[in-house]
């Protein structure tokens, strides 16, 4: 028995519903993301629902490149983990 999927109770389905739809260098910043902060939880530096919180926020604060070049996704996500690092360190959740 199946009960109806709530958005609510896993809000980070949204950002992954975004990625299938816009593609783009949007799979690069939820992979970074997702990434650092779940090592960032395994770690006990966050709390587990800090991760979506740490994927939303550089989710929407991404622009972003609908047909991007090998060199922008690298840069995506380079410059991503960095900013996911920097969110942790700085404890702003």
């Amino acid at each position: 028995h199946f009960r109806p999927f709530l958005l609510s109770r896993h809000p980070i389905v949204k950002w992954a519903k975004i990625v299938i739809q816009e593609g783009g260098t949007y799979g690069a910043v939820l992979n970074a993301a997702n990434e650092i902060a779940v090592s960032a939880f395994l770690q006990g530096d966050i709390a587990f629902l800090d991760i979506e919180k740490i994927v939303a926020h550089l989710m929407k604060e991404h622009t972003n490149i609908p047909h991007p070049t090998f060199a922008d996704i690298e840069k995506v996500n380079i410059v991503t983990r960095q900013k996911a690092i920097d969110l942790i360190l700085s404890r702003y959740l």
